[in-house]
């Protein structure tokens, strides 16, 4: 199927315009945004052929996401529902976590001893606590 290139020609704004000036589209049918946009122009018009301007794009990654990572390479951890309303388990390790870690212990102490309270709690529960090392991780320590 042919698709029409028209859409690349101008803007929204000057197509609307044409519409207005010509008829084929009544004054109380204009869009709402039209008043804003004509009375509030962009410095910089938005047409389909210029290109957004190169920036660099930051890398967002917090202390928790590594101790997260660390966690889930230890330990195979249940399926999250994100429709319930239940805390996650690696909520309640975070949660242990950060308050050993305001108890003035290493991060390294924190985490192992939050990791093993983790383990006690969820024993009872019958989770598997251990993965299966994964082939890449095998490859890694055989070296």
């Amino acid at each position: 199927m042919a698709s029409s290139k028209l859409d690349r020609i101008g803007t929204i704004y000057t197509r609307v315009t044409a519409l207005l000036r010509t008829g084929a589209m009544k004054e109380e049918n204009t869009p709402i945004w039209y008043d804003v946009y004509k009375a509030f122009p962009p410095t910089l018009e938005p047409r389909y052929s210029r290109r957004p301007p190169p920036k660099e794009i930051q890398r967002i990654l917090y202390e928790e996401d590594e101790i997260r990572a660390k966690l889930h390479k230890e330990i195979a951890l249940p399926a999250v529902n994100l429709k319930s309303n239940k805390v996650s388990h690696t909520q309640i390790f975070l949660t242990v976590y950060n308050s050993l870690i305001q108890g003035g212990l290493t991060k390294e102490k924190a985490y192992d001893q939050a990791l093993d309270s983790y383990k006690i709690i969820f024993n009872q529960e019958k989770y598997v606590l251990t993965k299966e090392p994964r082939k890449e991780d095998q490859l890694t320590n055989s070296n």
